[in-house]
């Protein structure tokens, strides 16, 4: 098997110490970094909290990581999903809030942090068949709307649906 530099470069650390160049209690203009979220092929989440004394609120800061910023297609993809979100505007789908470009020119971008629970979680403690239904056709108005803005959602799956404590979804990464 041969590598050309740049893959060598990428697998000469696991995968997941790629994604580690941010750290709890790290700034990132007004927000702090409180905790990570998750982590996927286009970035990492993070739970931050805004410290600049503006407003008193968390959000959800995705990162597209140090290690992969320098390579031009997940840059491009990475953008675009900034851009798609930019133009998404139902109570269903989380909300672009803020998008920049971090330390060291890390793309980013803030949006509404969702406190909830996964959508098979919350599901399997729905009573009856209606109110699952009921939550499922909130998830298709979403994905309707997306649709009528020409926009699909490449990876529409349950893990990415979080239901909050008012039982209302909210579709996230596109």
């Amino acid at each position: 098997v041969s590598f050309d530099a740049g893959s060598k470069k990428l697998f000469d650390k696991p995968l997941f110490s790629a994604w580690q160049w941010a750290e709890h209690g790290a700034s990132l203009g007004p927000w702090k970094l409180i905790r990570q979220l998750g982590a996927g092929g286009m970035g990492v989440v993070w739970l931050a909290q805004r410290v600049d004394g503006e407003a008193d609120m968390l959000a959800a800061i995705k990162l597209l990581p140090q290690s992969l910023g320098g390579t031009s297609e997940l840059r491009s993809r990475f953008l675009r999903e900034k851009q798609i979100l930019a133009r998404l505007r139902h109570p269903n789908i989380a909300m672009l809030l803020e998008a920049s470009t971090g330390p060291a020119t890390v793309p980013n971008f803030v949006m509404e942090y969702v406190e909830g629970q996964p959508l098979v979680e919350f599901a399997a403690g729905l009573a009856d068949a209606p109110a699952r239904l009921r939550l499922f056709l909130k998830v298709c108005d979403a994905i309707q709307y997306a649709h009528a803005q020409l926009i699909v959602h490449r990876d529409l799956k349950p893990q990415n649906i979080l239901v909050d404590a008012a039982g209302e979804p909210k579709v996230l990464d596109f």
